[in-house]
């Protein structure tokens, strides 16, 4: 549905204004600095693709850089605690969700599959 600028299988859900409003940067010129755990039980520090230049949108985290092999610039995406993770790539149209269950979160092993399932989804 975001894909397509709020439409699903015919049927509008959302406005494509309401769309573009959530893919905009919404905190100005503030960037989404890198996460230090507090519980390292249940997360590690987790770093950001762009870490202090990524972006806010409304509900999601704007990448503010293309990452060769994956998702471009302006790609949205966020994460779950228990390592479970999507992205929208708008510019190249894919997309990806990927679900995990254990803790902590950004577990080495979690991110290196998460990033090896993200490089085979733009190989198709």
């Amino acid at each position: 549905m975001i894909l397509n600028d709020g439409a699903l299988d015919g049927a509008r859900i959302l406005k494509g204004d309401t769309v573009a409003a959530m893919a905009r940067n919404q905190i100005g010129a503030l960037g989404v600095a890198a996460l230090k755990t507090a519980m390292p039980e249940r997360s590690a520090d987790f770093t950001f693709i762009a870490d202090g230049r990524d972006k806010w949108g409304l509900g999601f985290l704007i990448t503010a850089d293309s990452v060769p092999g994956k998702r471009s610039a302006g790609s949205l995406s966020w994460a779950g605690i228990n390592n479970t993770y999507f992205w929208i790539d708008r510019e190249r149209r894919k997309s990806g969700v990927i679900m995990m269950q254990f803790l902590p979160f950004a577990d080495p092993k979690a991110l290196a599959l998460y990033g090896a399932f993200e490089r085979g989804a733009y190989q198709l």
